[in-house]
């Protein structure tokens, strides 16, 4: 995955984000409690990710599935960015290419810090 393929995808889906707002009628609390599931839930699956790529015998299995719950938690909050990495990390679980895991994590961790940035300012 190129940085420029990721520059071209938004932070965060403006449309999803509003979406979500509109669940209860612009309210905002549904969207609130979506996202504090999402950032307490996401900080914990790249500590876990993170710690399954320190072990020398990686359990592609593992990180294929925490991969995959972290693009679906992404793309639940239009954090488009983020599911696209997350996606990367799964794909390469899946056949077993685990040259760029590490690189990928640190992006992750980058853009999970931007993404929860952005969905603070959203709720």
């Amino acid at each position: 995955m190129t940085q420029v393929l990721l520059d071209n995808l938004p932070i965060l889906d403006a449309a999803q984000i509003e979406e979500l707002r509109d669940l209860d009628e612009g309210v905002g609390v549904i969207l609130a409690n979506i996202v504090d599931v999402f950032v307490n839930h996401t900080e914990g699956q790249v500590a876990a990710l993170g710690e399954l790529l320190q072990n020398e015998n990686w359990d592609l299995a593992k990180i294929g599935a925490i991969a995959h719950d972290m693009c679906s938690g992404a793309g639940s909050v239009g954090a488009r960015r983020l599911a696209q990495l997350c996606h990367h990390i799964q794909a390469d679980a899946r056949t077993g290419d685990t040259r760029f895991m590490m690189d990928c994590l640190t992006r992750i961790r980058a853009e999970f810090s931007i993404v929860r940035a952005a969905v603070a300012e959203v709720v």
